[in-house]
């Protein structure tokens, strides 16, 4: 019965050396985390980046379309790698006091 119990104890520190490395190579892109599973891992995503490695960009201006977070004004959303911009066009600034001519940028 000990040397079972010795055995299980020796197979279960194997097991755990096996996970660590398994993660230990950093896997994961863009800031993910790294979880060991049994015989492989898993990628926690930061929320930019999708996929089984966090390789993959998510599109904000699809996603957030019709949202608030979405270009207001006429402005055009412009998807970038891990982010996006959101520049609102058309908006006119205020006149500096005194002036009477309102311009865009």
């Amino acid at each position: 019965n000990s040397k079972l119990v010795d055995l299980e104890r020796k197979f279960q520190g194997l097991q755990q050396t096996v996970d660590k490395k398994v993660c230990s190579s950093n896997p994961c892109q863009n800031g993910g985390t790294c979880l060991n599973l049994h015989d492989s891992f898993f990628c926690i995503c930061p929320p930019q980046w999708k996929g089984p490695l966090c390789s993959a960009d998510v599109n904000e201006c699809e996603i957030y379309s019709g949202t608030p977070l979405s270009c207001q004004n006429g402005g055009t959303c412009v998807n970038t790698m891990g982010s996006y911009r959101n520049p609102c066009s058309n908006i006119p600034k205020e006149p500096e006091e005194g002036s009477r001519d309102w311009h865009r940028e």
